[in-house]
């Protein structure tokens, strides 16, 4: 529903179209409308309201205040509870109506109520004819919505079906939804069925699905694959799995075509379960584990469910011989290696790789071997090496071409994308003109998406703006038409860099924000994530730092369940950078979670940020924790010998010791950053701390060393243009002149110094 209430979003985006909508979540669960619409929680009904829903119940009845009250009170004013013992007090005599008032056959104080509406529901189906609680529970079977001609095959009297809908929908227990050739019919309310269908013994229930199952295959014999997932699901009930896995698997593949990939996912959770029960013999068992668990892994990737996607490798690794080269072993090896890659474990995606590539040769297995190619060339390509990814992404292109392989477009693709970081524009060219050619040629949706993508992000890098804008229009129009929102999803957030690029600030926020959309249509964690991160660097961008926070912490949370490591530690930064710059006080323990998984993963540079920034965030709360924590940081500085960070934190001890009194180690601070900044190219940070150093000499009474190195400040900040530090400059030059008793030298100074401020508007 949520699915469908999207895609008429914006479809009729132009049009005053009111939507209403009900539904009874869950707890926690999320409202099944798009955020923005009008959302109203139904309380349970009031006195008044109740009692009107009862005399509508009672025929128009009037029911007195003591009945009302005792009827609203049991049932918590629940309306279909209210509605539901209603009808029974009417069915069961327990209430009659005289000159249009509702009595009880007995006292108020003698009424006995059930305590819950499944009670009542119980009750009713019991005073049910015969033929119509058979009815009933036929339907129950079917499903939540049946047809007249399926109830006809399955109900063993045939004598009154059609009467008994009849009672069945007085009754108010189903209703009619259908009105062409074919009556179709619902259950009123799905509890009805959930009493109906546990009114059936196991045995009966086994039996009944087995003759729905059986039924639908007879009436839909030409198009049984739209019915598959219907039929697997009635054969398993049924307990026959070998009927249950042939539909479950086609029901998996048609989900697969519609682009509904959780659902295919948990289609073929459910079949492995089914196959798992089956009696079939090991090896045939086994073998068709091992064809699922391949597709089901392949989904989970495409979802990002990377944990269950591992569980899925470990799966099938114990389904397969050990030390057995075979092809399966081979495409696990690859699965494995390509999973690593995905969470950027490179070092660990190199050995399975490897080892699939040896089993590809032992077995002279040339589709495996084109695999692995693929798979070492994109590995390379992510982490960097472009150079050395060419020679196994030219080879994966000579595999396809020569095998007619259907990759060959994404093959040249990956090519193309390596080629373009080296700058070889010409020939990542001619590869984009040849793929989209091929893509355009077959029609498929997803190559050709890739296609445009592909030439949108090279034209980008050619500086042909306007060009890379077309292309991803046109990925993103394709992917609408063949509705692939995670497709359309990559061209909207190139597109949205793109307009931001172009100074069209509203349009390029406005983008990114479809893109989170398509990409919760999608069903796409992993993108879901990045669209989020995109959209937050977007809106800190425009100066929208409280918006931001939101995408950045939905982020974290989608990588968090994701586990993937090095993107989470990267939104973290994202998230604390901005809750620091808002003031937020949660920005501590955001940087302390970054630290630590920048320390677990091995990144110093990045611990080295979160410590600085903690640091910063801890000198007024604790003196001695911010030392520390600036020491640890200078430490990490000093050994990847990063010589502009280890400037920065030494001018930043300088003025934490200055504020501290300790002056000598203030001085001694500002002397090494000033040291690293001189031997560095870019200075022109350095007035700022000559300044400090400056200031501290004044504090010491070495007023004229300080004069030397303020008026090598002040000419650094005039060189570099850094207004604010040379009106600075010209106040401790004022003071340092004040210090050696130079009364008019001092007013000269801060005459320069006021006038330089009123320049600034300071």
């Amino acid at each position: 529903s949520r699915e469908v209430l999207l895609q008429l979003r914006e479809m009729v985006a132009a049009n005053p179209l009111l939507v209403i909508v009900t539904s009874r979540p869950g707890p926690g669960s999320d409202s099944p409308v798009p955020t923005g619409d009008v959302h109203l929680e139904l309380a349970p009904l009031g006195g008044g309201p109740a009692a009107e829903l009862m005399r509508a119940a009672l025929n128009g009845a009037r029911v007195p205040t003591e009945l009302s009250a005792r009827i609203g009170e049991k049932t918590g004013g629940n309306p279909f509870f209210i509605e539901e013992l209603c009808r029974t007090l009417l069915e069961s005599e327990a209430l009659v109506i005289k000159d249009g008032e509702a009595q009880l056959a007995s006292g108020t104080d003698r009424l006995v109520i059930p305590d819950t509406v499944e009670a009542v529901l119980k009750s009713r189906l019991d005073r049910l004819d015969p033929e119509a609680r058979e009815v009933l529970r036929c339907a129950a079977v079917i499903g939540h919505r049946f047809g007249l001609k399926l109830l006809q095959k399955v109900v063993p009297s045939r004598a009154r079906i059609e009467g008994s809908l009849e009672t069945l929908r007085a009754a108010g227990l189903i209703q009619r939804t259908g009105l062409g050739k074919e009556p179709t019919y619902r259950f009123k309310h799905a509890l009805t069925l959930d009493v109906t269908y546990e009114s059936l013994l196991e045995r009966q229930r086994k039996e009944r699905h087995a003759v729905v199952g059986a039924a639908i295959e007879e009436l839909y014999a030409d198009n049984t694959e739209e019915y598959s997932a219907r039929l697997a699901v009635h054969f398993a009930a049924a307990e026959d799995w070998d009927k249950a896995i042939r539909y479950g698997l086609v029901a998996a593949q048609r989900a697969e075509s519609l682009w509904r990939l959780p659902e295919t996912v948990e289609t073929l959770i459910r079949t492995r379960g089914w196959i798992e029960n089956s009696d079939k013999e090991t090896a045939e068992r086994n073998s068709l584990l091992i064809k699922l668990l391949l597709d089901l892994e392949r989904h989970l990737e495409k979802l990002g469910r990377r944990d269950e996607q591992q569980q899925a490798i470990d799966d099938l690794s114990g389904l397969l011989p050990a030390d057995v080269p075979t092809t399966e072993r081979g495409e696990v090896c690859v699965r494995q290696g390509d999973l690593y890659t995905l969470s950027s474990r490179f070092a660990d995606a190199r050995p399975p790789l490897e080892k699939a590539l040896q089993i590809a040769d032992q077995l002279d297995d040339l589709k495996l071997r084109g695999k692995v190619l693929r798979s070492l060339g994109h590995l390379l390509w992510r982490q960097g090496d472009y150079g050395e990814a060419v020679p196994w992404l030219e080879q994966a292109v000579d595999y396809s071409r020569e095998h007619n392989d259907s990759g060959l477009a994404v093959d040249l693709l990956n090519l193309g994308r390596a080629l373009r970081r080296l700058e070889e524009w010409d020939r990542a060219m001619e590869i984009g003109d040849e793929a989209l050619a091929l893509a355009n040629e077959t029609g498929n949706p997803v190559d050709q998406n890739y296609a445009y993508n592909y030439m949108g992000h090279l034209l980008r890098a050619m500086g042909r703006i306007d060009d890379a804008i077309a292309a991803f229009e046109e990925g993103s129009r394709l992917a609408r038409g063949a509705r692939i929102p995670a497709r359309e999803a990559f061209n909207t957030l190139g597109a949205a860099a793109l307009y931001l690029e172009k100074g069209q600030f509203d349009k390029g926020l406005t983008t990114y924000q479809e893109s989170v959309q398509l990409a919760r249509r999608g069903n796409r964690a992993d993108q879901l994530a990045q669209a989020l991160v995109l959209s937050g660097e977007a809106l800190v961008t425009c100066g929208k730092l409280d918006d931001a926070i939101p995408h950045f912490e939905e982020a974290v949370s989608v990588l968090r369940r994701m586990g993937i490591e090095e993107p989470l530690a990267s939104a973290l930064v994202e998230l604390a950078n901005a809750q620091q710059r808002v003031g937020r006080v949660e920005a501590e323990a955001t940087w302390r979670q970054a630290l630590e998984l920048h320390e677990r993963l091995g990144d110093r540079a990045g611990a080295m940020t979160a410590l600085e920034h903690l640091a910063g965030l801890r000198r007024t709360a604790d003196r001695s924790d911010a030392h520390w924590l600036y020491r640890r940081a200078l430490a990490i500085a000093t050994e990847l010998e990063d010589k502009e960070t280890e400037a920065r934190l030494r001018n930043s001890l300088a003025v934490f010791a200055w504020q501290g009194g300790e002056l000598e180690e203030a001085e001694k601070q500002y002397r090494k950053a000033a040291a690293l900044i001189r031997h560095d190219q870019n200075k022109d940070e350095l007035g700022v701390v000559l300044n400090g150093l400056g200031a501290v000499l004044i504090k010491q009474n070495k007023a004229s060393e300080a004069r030397k190195i303020l008026s090598e400040a002040l000419a650094s900040n005039r060189v570099f243009e850094q207004a604010g530090a040379e009106a600075d400059s010209l106040a401790a030059l004022g003071a340092a002149a004040r210090t050696a008793g130079d009364l008019t030298d001092a007013s000269s100074w801060y005459q320069q110094c006021v006038e330089r401020r009123r320049d600034l508007g300071d």
